[in-house]
């Protein structure tokens, strides 16, 4: 596709991935991408049913996920190992730093 939006992306090559799949937005359910695609990029459907649309698929889909990690004891410990590796990792001095171009001259001042 010619089209750089990622909300389509996103639809095409997640929602729709499964055999079978369904998308719904602004109460209309799509059993095919290019129809959604056809009826976005038609004005047919508002960037904001697309983009609620795909929350609500998403977040479908993800639903087992969050349960299984909430439910089960050895996921529940797992994710907790996670989470403290991911702290222990963390640098203690983040501080944000800034790409400067000009002084690299890379670009001129004042562009």
């Amino acid at each position: 596709d010619k089209v750089k939006n990622p909300c389509l992306d996103y639809i095409k090559n997640i929602i729709f991935s499964p055999p079978g799949a369904t998308f719904t937005a602004g109460g209309t359910t799509y059993n095919d991408f290019e129809t959604v695609r056809d009826k976005f990029l038609g004005g047919e459907m508002s960037e904001d049913d697309l983009k609620r649309g795909l929350i609500e698929s998403l977040n479908k889909l993800l639903e087992p996920v969050r349960t299984h990690f909430s439910t089960d004891e050895n996921a529940k410990e797992l994710l907790q190992k996670v989470r403290q590796y991911k702290k222990e990792a963390m640098p203690k001095d983040s501080k944000v730093r800034r790409l400067n171009l000009v002084e690299l001259s890379k670009v001129p001042a004042g562009s």
